[in-house]
């Protein structure tokens, strides 16, 4: 019995038994894309695999771009992969469901659009950002970079982290209360947000000796312990630290985010971008979980990673780190936690304390700074910011030859 006009797949033509359905894809210019699902044959029931299904490409002179499978795989999709050329065109595709190998059972056609080469700037903000705070940053970005590189589209793209935000309480939640109340009567001179590394997301919350640990020992040894504790953390970069873990620990980073995270670059991927990732603070921890799991989820995809002030103790590209930055700088009070090292020397505060934030200190352009320690200033944070972004640009859109 035949099906309903109204009921047919888009753009698919059937006569009777199972309709072929095409989708209309882009692609860039230069890409390979695999292309699993684009055709599909189907009842109403669901797919229907083992079926021989033809696909031709106009022009015919480019029809070798396109290369599919004979058959349909168990959903009912045939899986193809096309090559785009190096210059923005569309191309038609049919496919024929050839029923007993009968031509004009059911057909389909889409088109293939190839677009300019575009590359997706990804920013990872640090910890107790808003949305908007963390779509300022990005702002400041797409005016430091601009809306394309040579002939490279730059497509700007938020990676948020919801960290420090309620989350429900934890096992360290009195804890918290207790160091955020001492970090406040010492924190008298620095700024009120604080990025920090998070012993949670590398597993060392339960390790003897770990900071956690050595914190709640001081909680449990009863008010002369944490009198004790407290007094040990004699600098005012300390206390801030301290209360800054403490909201971390109340708050923590959720594997939703991580897994958001890669999901939205995985999708971006298949979409044909490559990617330039640019982390802050503690957006750093992110950006390597979520640049690990595109290697090993997306091998063919290029991408760099630029590190602003990071707090990881690890890094995948190029990093920034000011010699004031008292934020990251004072976790190497803390044995075993190690952060990169300083290779920017400024000339001056400014009006950022703490030295740290992204726009007051790193994207500052009023200020000079040195990439040598005792030399005169060459140039400025917000420069120096930008050429290590404009380097991660050239390793994945370079020039043509």
């Amino acid at each position: 019995m035949l099906m309903p006009e109204s009921s047919l797949p888009m753009c698919a033509t059937r006569f009777n038994g199972p309709a072929l359905s095409a989708q209309s894809i882009t692609v860039p210019v230069k890409k390979s894309r695999p292309l699993p699902s684009m055709i599909r044959l189907a009842r109403p029931a669901g797919g229907v695999g083992a079926q021989y299904v033809k696909v031709t490409l106009e022009p015919a002179a480019e029809r070798w771009r396109l290369a599919c499978r004979t058959h349909t795989d168990a959903n009912g999709d045939l899986y193809c992969s096309y090559t785009a050329p190096d210059q923005p065109t569309v191309h038609t595709y049919k496919a024929t469901w050839a029923f007993e190998r009968k031509e004009d059972f059911s057909s389909a056609q889409g088109t293939i659009t190839v677009t300019p080469p575009t590359v997706v700037v990804g920013f990872f903000n640090g910890v107790w950002n808003t949305e908007e705070q963390a779509g300022d940053g990005l702002s400041e970005i797409r005016s430091l970079v601009g809306p394309k590189y040579r002939d490279t589209l730059l497509r700007y793209e938020n990676f948020y982290n919801q960290t420090g935000t309620a989350n429900g309480n934890t096992a360290a939640q009195d804890l918290a209360e207790v160091f955020i109340q001492r970090g406040n009567e010492l924190d008298g001179v620095l700024t009120e947000r604080w990025e920090h590394y998070w012993e949670l997301l590398s597993g060392q919350v339960r390790r003897e000796g770990s900071l956690t640990q050595r914190l709640l020992a001081g909680l449990r040894d009863g008010a002369t312990g944490l009198s004790d504790l407290i007094d040990s953390l004699v600098s005012s970069t300390l206390a801030g630290f301290v209360k800054g873990l403490a909201q971390l620990m109340s708050s923590p980073p959720t594997a939703a985010d991580t897994a958001a995270h890669l999901t939205k670059l995985q999708e971006l991927a298949d979409e044909g971008h490559d990617f330039v990732l640019i982390a802050h603070s503690q957006g750093n921890l992110f950006v390597n979980v979520a640049y690990d799991g595109l290697q090993q989820s997306r091998p063919l995809v290029k991408a760099s990673v630029v590190h602003v002030a990071p707090a990881s103790p690890t890094v995948r590209g190029k990093h920034v780190l000011a010699d004031i930055d008292e934020v990251i700088n004072g976790l190497r009070n803390f044995g075993g936690w190690t952060v990169q090292p300083i290779n920017l020397w400024l000339n001056g505060r400014g009006s950022d304390l703490s030295g740290h934030t992204l726009v007051g200190t790193y994207l500052d352009a009023g200020r000079g700074a040195a990439t040598a320690p005792g030399t005169g200033a060459t140039t400025s944070p917000r420069a120096h910011t930008k050429e290590l972004i404009i380097d991660a640009l050239e390793q994945v859109a370079p020039a043509s030859p």
